[in-house]
């Protein structure tokens, strides 16, 4: 892919596949509606219920959790975390990121155009 843009690096324009849990759809829906619509996330996806099995406080447990899955520039990537870190109702979130080895041209272009690609204005998360 050409740089047309000399500030932006390989990274910037690399889309990552990123993906949380939260215990009820509703909050994840909520999560992922401000991050698209703050441009962060280009594309948010909810799964079906899941079954989750993991220690905390020494302690195993087994909850039903809602995955989501989200398309992210690496430009956004602090973005996200910040959102994740202020807005996640998790004191210990997941949040995994894994960068996407072959993207479809036209999909990653409709990624940058769906994302604020260029920068944030500073904007708190509501």
């Amino acid at each position: 892919m050409a740089n047309s843009n000399p500030s932006e690096t390989r990274e910037d324009v690399t889309l990552f596949v990123c993906w949380t849990t939260f215990d009820s759809p509703e909050k994840a829906r909520i999560f992922g509606q401000e991050l698209v619509n703050r441009g962060i996330a280009a594309c948010v996806q909810l799964d079906s219920p899941i079954e989750s099995i993991y220690q905390w406080k020494d302690e195993c447990c087994i909850s039903q959790e809602y995955r989501l899955w989200l398309k992210v520039l690496g430009s956004n990537l602090p973005e996200a975390r910040k959102c994740l870190n202020k807005l996640h109702p998790y004191t210990t979130p997941q949040w995994i990121e894994c960068r996407a080895e072959e993207v479809e041209e036209k999909y990653l272009k409709w990624a940058k155009d769906a994302s604020n690609f260029h920068g944030f204005q500073n904007q708190e998360p509501e």
